[in-house]
């Protein structure tokens, strides 16, 4: 699992580069897909391969594994969405994914959804190191079923009393 959340990681490293050296054509391919407003299309085009970015390096490095599968799985079903969306509208766009010259086909669906369920299956299974041990239960400390907070002191030995629950 540690190779498979490896590559997972170089391969949206390797995506989000070219996007970052380029952010007018990642823009141009998003509006083609007309998803989002306008305005939207260049958040979109200038936050997003950041979030590749450093989602890629905290896979690939180890570091925040459980966030960094998270976003890569909400990242998948979101290029899984897009890319089904042009299908469906018969949209004779380019992918977008790594600014390739390459068209959106039921190619691109498949690998987007096989994608998404790499992350997912990674991010079910725990590390080895982080088993979660079963909680240890502490013992519980029964007290006198007619017991105020004196009664109690009244029938402990400790409490000056002789360890009899008082009548009455």
């Amino acid at each position: 699992m540690k190779a498979l959340r490896w590559l997972l990681g170089l391969l949206l490293v390797a995506a989000a580069l070219p996007k970052l050296w380029n952010p007018s054509q990642f823009a141009d391919q998003w509006s083609a897909y007309r998803l989002l407003h306008t305005g939207a299309v260049g958040l979109v085009a200038t936050s997003l391969p950041w979030l590749e970015l450093w989602t890629g390096l905290s896979l690939a490095s180890g570091r925040l594994v459980r966030g960094g599968m998270l976003v890569t799985v909400a990242l998948g079903g979101l290029f899984s969405l897009a890319t089904g969306w042009a299908l469906w509208h018969p949209l004779d766009i380019h992918c977008g994914c790594f600014l390739g010259d390459s068209r959106v086909t039921w190619f691109h669906l498949v690998l987007d959804l096989l994608f998404t369920g790499l992350a997912f299956d990674c991010s079910r299974v725990r590390p080895s190191g982080l088993r979660a041990e079963p909680r240890r239960r502490r013992p519980v400390r029964r007290r006198p079923t007619r017991g105020s907070w004196l009664a109690w002191t009244e029938c402990s030995p400790a409490g000056g009393g002789s360890g009899a629950i008082p009548p009455g």
